[in-house]
């Protein structure tokens, strides 16, 4: 887990890491910059999906990222898909729906325990309290507390639904939602 010295690292995922772990990630990171306080180190975040690589971005996310102020690259942020050292590196997961945590979970029984979708973290955290400086590993012990991987699939976890192919709106309203979780996690996270 995070070590003292280096910055925390996040992972996003999502099936195809083509529009909702590109959305997480972007604004995530755009949101925890903004936040952080001179000095200290910001979580390094990365984006993955269980697809084939160097599958472009879709063109909606480009578009609904610009005009909320963030500029990818669609030549060259293309699709990675999550690998077992990806997954063990990072500190934090944070998934689209329940399906990615599953998979992410099946690579190694010790990524359960820090594999989260994004709403249900927050929500989580949020009725844990704000991190308020104490180690993230014995943060995300508490948001943790009471999961279990053996009754996930019938838990009732909140889920970030794809956009990808719905009516026009969609990526823009999967946008705003992920925009707000990422707030109430920036504002749990200090």
């Amino acid at each position: 887990m995070s070590a003292i010295g280096r910055p925390a690292r996040i992972l996003c995922v999502c099936n195809h890491n083509r529009t909702r772990s590109v959305l997480m990630a972007a604004i995530l990171r755009r949101t925890l910059d903004a936040c952080s306080p001179p000095g200290e180190f910001c979580p390094m975040i990365a984006d993955v999906g269980f697809g084939p690589p160097g599958m472009p971005v879709t063109q909606g996310v480009v578009a609904q990222l610009a005009e909320m102020g963030i500029r990818i690259d669609p030549l060259t942020h293309v699709s990675r898909s999550l690998t077992d050292r990806i997954a063990e590196e990072a500190d934090l997961i944070l998934a689209a729906e329940v399906s990615n945590v599953v998979g992410v979970s099946t690579r190694a029984r010790e990524l359960f325990p820090r594999t989260f979708t994004l709403p249900e973290f927050v929500a989580r955290a949020a009725a844990v309290g704000p991190r308020s400086g104490s180690t993230l590993e014995s943060w995300l012990r508490l948001v943790g507390e009471g999961r279990r991987a053996s009754d996930y699939l019938q838990a009732d976890v909140a889920e970030i639904l794809d956009p990808t192919g719905a009516p026009d709106g969609a990526i823009a309203r999967c946008a705003a939602e992920i925009d707000l979780l990422c707030r109430r996690f920036a504002e749990l996270w200090q």
